[in-house]
């Protein structure tokens, strides 16, 4: 199949306009990572730009040395996967149960199901 010169163009577009996405993406979580590897100096001075001059750690010595902070990763790690296998557990069960035509409460279960995916979480403060 060949490759028409329009497309050819279009594509080079679409790529770009990509490109520029993903940079402008990524531009503050890099700007926020070279920020936490310079120095307090650098930082207070404004000194910082894109990369900085040298590799200041001790900021992640100080945080990893505290005994709080790996509770909070243990908290947040149990909870997504507690969340994640209760989530897996439920949404089987409702799918097999909505999956069987001779279940009584199939159909309202099924509108319950469906108008929840129409009005979601997010549209409950706008009312």
């Amino acid at each position: 199949m060949a490759i028409k010169r329009g497309e050819i163009g279009i594509d080079i577009i679409v790529y770009a306009i990509a490109g520029l996405v993903f940079i402008v993406t990524l531009y503050p979580v890099l700007f926020v990572f070279f920020m936490s590897i310079s120095t307090p100096q650098a930082i207070s001075s404004n000194e910082v730009m894109f990369l900085p001059d040298g590799i200041y750690l001790d900021s992640y010595k100080q945080i990893l040395q505290k005994q709080e902070i790996w509770r909070y990763y243990f908290n947040t790690i149990f909870i997504v996967v507690i969340g994640t296998l209760t989530n897996l557990l439920m949404t089987l069960l409702t799918g097999y149960v909505l999956s069987r035509r001779d279940f009584k409460f199939r159909n309202h279960i099924m509108i319950f199901v469906v108008f929840t995916m129409f009005f979601s979480g997010g549209l409950i403060p706008f009312y």
